[in-house]
């Protein structure tokens, strides 16, 4: 079993391995042992589950499958008969649904959500448009692509998004009462990723399938579907080589990712686990009566410190160490808001105009206002607003650009805490956390003499690609 003792020694690793950590909970013989959420998060607080969405889309097929609305046998090209190319492939029509759910489609290079998420034109017909390099079935090749595929079949095949398709099947049952579910350009839910949960709903994931689909004494999904999903459908797999922007062809992977159910992964101790990019993992371990979720916000391998330490089956080699409670405790006594200096000086209100630059800011105006700083970008997207409590935290909402730096996700409205402070007289910084997301973003604006010239630079704390633009040299006008 899981011990205080484990989660200290899992605490002190994921530390010092820089693996920064928003939420853990352990459910463990039958209740919640273990809960702690570090700021801004909490418990009410939706996180983006990132690539585990595929384990919510996969349930998504189970029902239509048990409903005799399609069969895992059936041709990807034939619920695409008008987007279909005009003389496809002989692999491509080979394609199966079970093909998807395996991560078997034949591609030999798969786009990650990253570069799916830019598209502006239909999603499924640029993925019928892939060339099919290898015969379906065959080899795993990790793809967002697939996934969001079988959104679209089953869309297609019961007449509603995924994501209301889940509402009275799953959500509700599992008393799921909020959540979010981007979409792509045609309106089907992004089958990759783009769900946002709250850890503890995220958690009912976890104790749904390690019941074999049962709730609250009620069949929720199939029992059958829960054990053919969960089992390794494909062992061993490749490892996934990741290069920023697509998947490709790597070697055999270590015991950590066992194999591949549908849309799910395996790994050590006959467990089971949905996981996202940057740390997002809900960890069955059936026989020990065991689920942990982890929402963090690093590209470390939280997945392997979680087996190793936290999930290790032995004692830790290390003294008993304190109750639940008393790490809790601890916790939250040092999980509030990091502390921002106060001290300020006279900031006049400036509009720069921005030269030619990565992320498309025509112009940025500072000003303070009250006890506030007010940053207005204005860009290729439109006008766009954070406010920054000076010295302090402030909550709101800000539609920022953010693809370059979040892994392609761009919100309308999201929710932000964000603070300013001045680092020295000419140096000001604006931290950003985007709550509902893994990601914190920088902004350092340098001013150069009467403030007449600031430079602008853009960093953000993890990403798929890179952490930090160009400068940009704004000049007052």
């Amino acid at each position: 079993m899981i011990t205080p003792a484990h989660i200290s020694a899992f605490l002190e690793a994921a530390a010092a391995a820089g693996q920064d950590l928003d939420a853990l909970l352990v459910h463990q013989d039958g209740r919640r042992v273990f809960e702690h959420y570090w700021w801004p998060h909490s418990r009410e607080t939706l996180h983006s589950l990132h690539s585990a969405t595929k384990s919510f889309t996969g349930i998504a097929v189970g029902f239509a499958v048990d409903a005799g609305a399609l069969s895992l046998d059936d041709r990807v090209l034939d619920f695409f008969p008008d987007e279909a190319p005009a003389s496809p492939s002989e692999n491509l029509s080979l394609m199966t649904v079970r093909d998807l759910l395996t991560m078997r489609t034949g591609h030999r290079v798969t786009p990650s959500g990253a570069k799916w998420r830019l598209l502006t034109t239909s999603w499924t017909r640029a993925f019928l448009a892939e060339e099919v390099g290898r015969r379906p079935g065959e080899e795993f090749s990790y793809s967002s692509a697939s996934s969001h595929m079988l959104s679209a079949i089953v869309s297609r095949v019961v007449g509603e998004s995924i994501a209301e398709y889940l509402r009275p099947r799953l959500f509700e049952p599992l008393g799921i009462d909020h959540y979010v579910w981007e979409s792509d350009p045609e309106g089907y839910s992004s089958g990759g990723n783009g769900l946002s949960l709250r850890a503890d709903d995220f958690a009912k994931w976890g104790i749904l399938h390690r019941d074999g689909g049962r709730w609250d004494g009620r069949q929720v999904v199939p029992q059958w579907w829960v054990e053919e999903s969960t089992r390794p459908q494909v062992a061993p797999i490749a490892r996934l080589v990741f290069d920023g922007v697509d998947y490709r062809p790597g070697t055999v992977s270590d015991d950590i990712r066992l194999g591949y159910g549908y849309q799910v992964w395996r790994g050590r101790q006959d467990s089971f686990y949905a996981s996202g990019l940057f740390g997002q993992l809900c960890i069955v371990v059936p026989d020990r009566e065991l689920v942990v979720v982890l929402n963090a916000a690093t590209s470390g391998n939280l997945l392997q410190t979680a087996y190793e330490v936290l999930l290790a089956p032995e004692p830790v080699p290390r003294a008993a160490g304190d109750a639940f409670a008393d790490i809790q405790a601890r916790l939250r006594s040092t999980s509030a808001a990091p502390v921002l200096p106060s001290q300020s000086r006279p900031l006049t209100a400036r509009r720069y105009a921005c030269p030619p630059n990565d992320e498309g800011i025509d112009f940025v105006t500072v000003e303070q206002i009250g006890g506030d700083v007010v940053l207005t970008i204005e860009d290729q997207r439109g006008r766009h607003q954070v406010i920054a409590g000076l010295g302090s935290w402030r909550s709101g909402r800000s539609s920022m650009t953010t693809t370059l730096l979040h892994h392609s996700y761009q919100e309308e409205s999201a929710r932000v805490q964000a603070g300013a402070r001045w680092m020295d007289p000419a140096t000001l910084v604006i931290d950003v956390w985007f709550v509902e997301t893994p990601f914190h973003d920088t902004v350092r604006l340098s001013f150069g003499d009467d403030d007449q010239t600031v430079t602008w630079r853009h960093t953000v704390n993890v990403n798929s690609g890179p952490t930090e633009l160009a400068p940009v040299a704004a000049v007052a006008g």
